[in-house]
């Protein structure tokens, strides 16, 4: 019976009709700032969560691919037979070599330094990965043995297009001899963008064997793994996947998770979504304290309602379990509405971004075109997520369990906030309010 008197008292508090408009003001402004808080923290952390998880897919799909496994002891393994045995695994969805290493390419209107990654010519039609995050602007996945594909940075950085001819420059160190450059020509066939600055900035693909012939042993080939669950290896102390790898690969081949190869990248995104976690959790805190605020109101303008229910046979517990059912109400609805409005938020966060940065260009673009009247300026954009550290779009997926922890928190903090005047409220004498009424 006492949760149930003090539910039904708890509703009774809450009610607008039951409550001056004073205090009503003050629960409406606990909800709302509840509320209020609540919305950040879900898009910060749902955009967060397809930011990371939007770069790890790009990573370990066209970057460092899920699994990397590499001859260190130049035992001149027979690469053909390594990948073949690795392909005859269940858990293993496509294996290949590729060979990478440095150089310059350069046009007569540009030069820049780039990452060059030599790939079997079939590769696009049988890794779904490549195929999904390699978007082509111009030309298609072409490689033969003078094809060269550019990124859209590099493309644009050397001032090249489909069809163009480019040069690569190498250089050997030979034991004894001076440094030997030279350069090899190719044809642009495709110009590919992963949605990703950073992955872009010095990406080239060429053909596997004219990369093997260019660099002449001066690179060991890798092996390229992609299996059908790579999350799997964020653990490297539980990976039974790499395990079973290690046993269908030669004793001098070393293998490396994805995670291994990019945890200075993964581990900076984790960090930055916990400070922003933090942050948005302290908004939160000083958001609950108004329920706090709103709850000593309600005990001191219910002090004659208080006496008489204690006159009536409510313990002091009944009374501090009622207040405290009132704060966790109002906590409850400030999330409720929190909660629904952040989804909202996170879903449709491209939009609300685009939006947003229209509205601001069209009001500094009129700015500009005003000053254009006495003088030239020019005007670049403005972009409130840069396009050379963030991804073009960020993909939003809910996670229900981060959602439901987040709803824990704030009800948790509300509950906390009212403890201290539903304690007061308890304690309130009966004798007292009675006598000077």
């Amino acid at each position: 019976m006492k949760v149930k008197n003090a539910l039904f008292l708890a509703f009774k508090f809450f009610s607008s009709k039951n409550t001056d408009k004073n205090l009503f003001r003050h629960i409406r402004g606990a909800v709302i700032g509840i509320a209020l808080s609540l919305v950040p923290l879900v898009i910060v952390l749902e955009v967060t969560d397809g930011m990371i998880e939007g770069i790890t897919r790009r990573y370990i799909e066209v970057g460092s691919y899920h699994y990397q496994a590499r001859d260190l002891q130049n035992s001149e393994a027979d690469y053909k037979a390594v990948i073949k045995n690795l392909e005859s695994l269940e858990t293993v969805d496509n294996a290949f070599a590729f060979i990478q290493d440095t150089c310059l390419i350069y046009t007569k209107k540009g030069r820049t330094g780039v990452s060059v990654r030599g790939l079997p010519e079939n590769l696009y039609d049988n890794d779904r990965g490549l195929k999904e995050y390699l978007v082509f602007s111009e030309g298609s996945f072409t490689l033969d043995s003078e094809a060269i594909l550019l990124s859209s940075s590099i493309a644009k950085k050397i001032g090249a297009s489909t069809g163009d001819e480019i040069k690569l420059l190498t250089a050997f160190n030979q034991p004894g001899r001076a440094l030997v450059l030279r350069p090899a020509r190719f044809i642009v066939k495709g110009v590919f963008t992963t949605g990703y600055r950073e992955l872009d900035e010095v990406s080239v693909y060429i053909n596997y064997d004219r990369a093997s012939s260019l660099f002449r042993g001066a690179s060991q080939p890798y092996i390229g793994i992609k299996v059908k669950n790579p999350y799997n290896s964020s653990d490297s102390y539980k990976d039974k996947t790499a395990e079973e790898l290690r046993n269908y690969l030669p004793p001098a081949f070393i293998l490396s998770s994805w995670y291994r190869l990019n945890y200075t990248l993964y581990k900076s995104l984790e960090t930055t979504k916990k400070l922003l976690m933090l942050i948005m959790i302290l908004i939160l805190c000083v958001a609950s304290l108004n329920i706090s605020s709103a709850m000593i109101m309600m005990v001191l303008s219910r002090r004659k309602e208080i006496a008489i229910l204690k006159s009536i046979g409510f313990s002091q517990n009944d009374i501090a379990l009622a207040f405290l059912a009132t704060g966790v109400l109002i906590g409850l609805a400030g999330t409720f509405i929190g909660m629904l409005a952040g989804i909202a938020g996170s879903l449709h966060i491209n939009w609300i971004i685009g939006t947003i940065e229209k509205l601001i260009n069209y009001f500094i673009f009129s700015g500009y075109f005003v000053l254009n009247l006495f003088r030239q300026t020019e005007y670049g954009g403005f972009r409130i997520l840069d396009s050379g550290y963030y991804l073009e779009q960020i993909p939003v997926t809910l996670d229900f369990f981060e959602l439901c922890l987040v709803s824990f928190i704030s009800l948790f903090l509300s509950s906390a906030a009212s403890f201290l005047p539903s304690f007061r409220a308890g304690a309130i004498r009966p004798v007292e309010i009675l006598r000077k009424s």
